[in-house]
């Protein structure tokens, strides 16, 4: 484990931000970020961002980063507006709300929250999740098909869709895609409070251990899994599962979209 000061680490230490220089190769697979900041110039904010996005696709890292301690907060510029960073707030919403203010404007962070009382703590629990799962995928080769670089970048995508899809909504009472203004035409996909929810380690495990589910016509799939795969406009891909309640019904997801039959 490596530790490192902000300044030092933003600079000659390892990201070389506002030089010529790359990012130091990172050969860890998870980074945790407890601070926040910003340089007070845009363009040097964005290249640090641009170089944390790097750091993440090229080595595989999975890189939490905690927004502001505060409702009322700004969205900090650095490290959590990055596009490839896996950002942490609160469970009970006194963190910064977003959309981002940079890099550019106007995306949804936080991505997840955690039930703790401050972000500096909340964003190592995620951080250690995170870990969980990025062993539990070598362990279990989910990535071994693809060519070797193809999935060093992936690892840190597949854990951070993994943290997002088993968060918890209902954790959240006044969850809502946006906020204030609540989205109903689909252009904010999440709220600004609590992004996806709120961290369940134990559903996104679940998730990636339960295997895949293949789309069928006719045969039900798990209630939890994964699958892989594409559909070309017009192309419909079915999965049904049997609903737990009523098990005379069976609810059936179509391309995207929820139905019941």
């Amino acid at each position: 484990m490596n530790a490192y000061e902000s300044n030092d680490w933003c600079g000659q230490g390892f990201l070389n931000f506002n030089s010529a220089l790359p990012p130091a190769p990172e050969t860890a697979r998870v980074e945790n970020h407890s601070w926040i900041s910003s340089f007070g110039l845009d363009q040097v904010d964005d290249d640090v961002l641009r170089r944390v996005d790097l750091v993440v696709q090229r080595d595989g890292v999975l890189v939490a980063a905690g927004v502001g301690n505060g409702a009322t907060t700004p969205m900090p510029r650095l490290m959590c507006s990055g596009y490839n960073i896996l950002a942490v707030g609160l469970s009970n919403g006194q963190s910064s709300s977003g959309p981002t203010r940079i890099g550019p404007a106007g995306r949804v962070k936080p991505d997840l929250v955690a039930p703790l009382a401050a972000v500096s703590w909340a964003t190592p629990v995620v951080a250690s999740c995170g870990t969980l799962l990025i062993q539990t995928i070598q362990a279990g080769a989910y990535l071994n098909k693809l060519p070797a670089q193809q999935a060093q970048s992936a690892l840190p995508l597949l854990a951070k869709t993994l943290l997002m899809g088993g968060a918890s909504k209902t954790a959240c009472l006044d969850w809502r895609r946006g906020f204030a203004t609540p989205s109903t035409d689909g252009t904010v996909p999440l709220d600004y409070r609590y992004g996806a929810g709120q961290l369940n380690i134990d559903n996104s495990h679940r998730m990636l251990t339960a295997g895949q589910q293949s789309a069928s016509s006719s045969s039900d799939v798990g209630r939890t899994g994964w699958d892989l795969g594409s559909a070309a406009p017009g192309v419909h891909r079915q999965y049904f599962l049997l609903d737990p309640g009523v098990l005379a019904r069976r609810q059936h997801f179509d391309s995207g979209h929820l139905a019941t039959a």
